[in-house]
């Protein structure tokens, strides 16, 4: 007896973060400080950086025997047979008249600008 084993492995690794932040509130009410030559501190602020890992992993195993593997595998091809014989081709006859269409258009341009510097050798 033949057995089948699929496994797959799932990992899923979530970083979050914070940062550090100093924030300084002046008083702009009060007049200058001369020393410094700045609006007096009212009030200063300070936050700090955090960081958060987390990892998930998920192993999820299959073993299926023969009887199994040859079922899947017939309704495998059952499938693709039916998509292949459900599948029509359409005919595009308008692409091809659009195609000869500009075609011919571009070798008209191409004769008249063949002709225009015909004529300026010439003359």
């Amino acid at each position: 007896m033949q057995l089948q084993v699929i496994a797959a492995l799932t990992r899923q690794a979530v970083s979050e973060g914070e940062t550090v932040v100093d924030l300084v509130v002046y008083d702009t009410n009060k007049p200058i400080i001369d020393s410094t030559g700045r609006f007096p501190i009212q009030a200063v602020l300070h936050q700090e950086h955090r960081q958060k890992w987390r990892s998930d992993e998920t192993v999820q195993a299959d073993i299926l025997s023969e009887k199994q593997i040859v079922d899947d595998a017939y309704k495998e091809i059952e499938a693709q047979t039916s998509v292949i014989s459900t599948e029509e081709k359409k005919t595009r006859t308008g692409m091809g008249i659009m195609r000869i269409g500009i075609g011919s258009l571009l070798l008209a341009m191409v004769a008249f600008a063949i002709w225009i510097i015909y004529k300026r050798i010439k003359f």
